[in-house]
């Protein structure tokens, strides 16, 4: 019955943590945004883009880079 002393102050320091590790998260927006990088994967960025002033160092219509479709 002693031992109820010693694991009680424990679970209730543990749960405390747990307790402050959610604070923490949700104030450093942690969970501010869940179904964008879910999507971003899925997102088809293997496009060849044109940054300002150059061009695509592939030939156009090459599919280096890309999965053949």
């Amino acid at each position: 019955m002693e031992i109820i002393f010693i694991i009680m102050p424990i679970a209730l320091f543990i749960g405390l943590l747990f307790f402050a590790a959610l604070m923490w998260a949700i104030k450093s927006g942690q969970w501010d945004d869940l179904v964008r990088p879910a999507h971003r994967i899925l997102d088809d960025d293997d496009d060849d883009k044109k940054v300002e002033g150059k061009q695509s160092p592939f030939p156009p219509g090459s599919t280096h880079g890309r999965l053949a479709r």
